[in-house]
C-alpha cells in the first residue's frame, strides 16, 4: 500500500540517526550549575559563601547525594550551540549577554550576617519563627563569625561581585 520495500530503508535510516544523536550527546559535558539542579540543601548547616577551604570551600549545605528530582538523559537533549548535554527535564538556553553587579556591606553580628546570607539563597515552603532564626547557624564560617563578633568585637566588611553568564534554566 505504501510501497513496502521503499519506505523500509528510510525508517531504518531515521532510527539509526536518532540513536547516533543520543550517543553523540552522551559524550558532551554538562554545563556548570546544572548538576546542582534537583539536589537537597540543608539550610541550617549551609553557607552560600562556602565552607572549610581545606575541603575545597564547597557550601556545606549542598546535599549532592540526596536527589529530590531525578534527572535523566534519555532524549539526548543538547544546548542550542551543541556544546553541552542537558537533562530531559530542563530547558536550557545560552545567551550572548552577561551581567555583573557589585555590592559592599558591613556586618557586625550573627543577625546581620544571616541577613546577608539569606539574600543569596531563596528558600520556599513557608517556614518562619524559630526555624528562620537558625538559618546557616551550624556552618563553621557562621560560628567563627559569631565567636569573633561577640567576644572580640570584630566588624566585617564584604565587597562582592557577582557575574551571570546569561543562561536561562527552566
Amino acid at each position: 500500500m505504501f510501497g513496502g520495500k521503499k519506505s523500509t530503508p528510510i525508517i531504518l535510516l531515521v532510527i539509526l540517526l536518532l540513536q547516533d544523536a543520543r550517543r553523540c550527546s552522551a559524550g558532551l559535558p554538562i554545563p556548570s550549575g546544572v548538576t546542582f539542579l534537583g539536589i537537597g540543601y540543608n539550610i541550617v548547616e549551609g553557607n552560600p559563601e562556602g565552607g572549610d577551604m581545606a575541603t575545597g570551600g564547597v557550601d556545606p549545605g549542598l546535599l549532592v547525594s540526596r536527589s529530590i528530582f531525578v534527572m535523566t538523559y534519555d532524549e539526548g537533549k543538547i544546548t542550542n550551540d551543541g556544546k553541552y548535554q542537558i537533562p530531559d527535564e530542563v530547558n536550557f538556553e545560552l545567551r550572548d549577554a552577561a551581567f555583573t553587579s557589585s555590592s559592599a556591606t558591613t556586618f557586625h553580628g550573627t543577625s546581620s550576617y544571616a541577613k546577608k546570607l539569606s539574600a543569596q539563597v531563596s528558600v520556599g515552603g513557608g517556614y518562619s519563627g524559630l526555624f528562620a532564626s537558625v538559618e546557616f547557624a551550624a556552618s563553621a564560617r557562621y560560628q567563627k563569625i559569631e565567636s569573633r563578633t561577640s567576644s572580640e568585637g570584630y566588624i566585617y566588611y564584604a565587597n562582592e561581585t557577582y557575574q551571570t553568564m546569561a543562561t536561562r534554566v527552566t
